[in-house]
C-alpha cells in the first residue's frame, strides 16, 4: 500500500497524519503494522507527539486485527490501540 510505504519512510509529522487520516477505515495488516511500528518508535523518541496517531489507529485499523496489536508490543500506547480495537470487535460481534 502507498500509505504504508509513506508511513515507513517518513518521520511522524502533520503530513503522515494527513496521509493515514485520508485512508478509509478497516486498515489492512500492512498499513496497521506500519502504523504500530511508528507508534513504538515515536513512543520512545517523542511520546508527546503520539495522541493523533494512536487515535487514528484505534479508529481505523480493522478491529479483527486486535490480536496483532495486543501481541505487537507491551508499549502502553500500543496496548491502548489494542484495547480500542478489541472493544470495536466486540461491538461488531454484538451488533451482528
Amino acid at each position: 500500500e502507498l500509505a504504508a510505504g509513506f508511513v515507513q519512510k517518513h518521520d511522524l509529522d502533520s503530513q503522515v497524519i494527513m496521509v493515514v487520516g485520508g485512508v478509509s477505515s478497516h486498515w489492512r495488516e500492512e498499513l496497521a503494522t506500519a502504523v504500530l511500528r511508528k507508534i513504538i518508535k515515536v513512543a520512545v523518541t517523542q511520546p508527546w507527539n503520539l495522541g493523533e496517531l494512536v487515535k487514528l489507529a484505534g479508529e481505523r485499523i480493522d478491529p479483527a486485527l486486535f490480536p496483532l496489536a495486543e501481541s505487537y508490543s507491551p508499549v502502553e500506547s500500543i496496548q491502548q490501540v489494542a484495547a480500542l480495537l478489541r472493544f470495536r470487535a466486540d461491538m461488531y460481534k454484538e451488533l451482528t
